[in-house]
């Protein structure tokens, strides 16, 4: 697994380019909700694995990307009152229905920068587990790649997971 951090963004359709596309755009767009830009969390800053809630949505084409966004309750809680307006109950379906949403817009976001550079994919719908010491396991038919996040609102962990066989570009 890379750090995101070590991508090299630039308009290639290769996976370090797109991983640098997708990081851009988790990025902004949670600036632009939060209004704030989150970081890179510091060497040995860890996220807790208890208590999370994470939203994961697939972008399919003919590089199959999955993108998830991992939150623990003070996190939730703080960008649920960003991005609603008011505190959200980690423990209930509005909670489910925002990190889905959230995982939706920056998917959007996501989908058209790669457009951008000529890479067409279809979302999926969001799914959203929560739980303790959860972790997404991959194949060997992935690189994946993650990166722990501070903002505001307390840290977060995004996970790519990109075909290593990608294949064709286009439509």
């Amino acid at each position: 697994m890379t750090n995101l951090t070590e991508t090299i963004p630039t308009t290639e359709t290769t996976i370090p380019a797109i991983t640098a596309v997708i990081i851009e755009s988790v990025v902004e767009t949670y600036a632009a909700i939060c209004e704030n830009t989150p970081q890179v969390a510091a060497a040995g800053q860890e996220m807790t694995k208890n208590n999370l809630c994470i939203g994961i949505i697939s972008l399919v084409g003919r590089a199959p990307i999955l993108l998830s966004l991992a939150f623990p309750e003070d996190t939730a809680v703080n960008v649920s009152e960003k991005f609603l307006g008011n505190r959200v109950a980690f423990d209930s379906l509005d909670m489910s229905d925002l990190v889905g949403e959230l995982c939706n817009v920056i998917a959007g976001d996501t989908k058209a920068r790669l457009e951008g550079v000529g890479v067409a994919a279809e979302l999926s719908l969001p799914s959203v587990v929560r739980g303790d010491s959860l972790e997404l396991l991959f194949g060997d038919q992935v690189d994946s790649a993650e990166e722990t996040m501070t903002s505001d609102e307390g840290l977060f962990k995004i996970r790519i997971a990109i075909a290593n066989e990608l294949g064709e570009f286009g439509p």
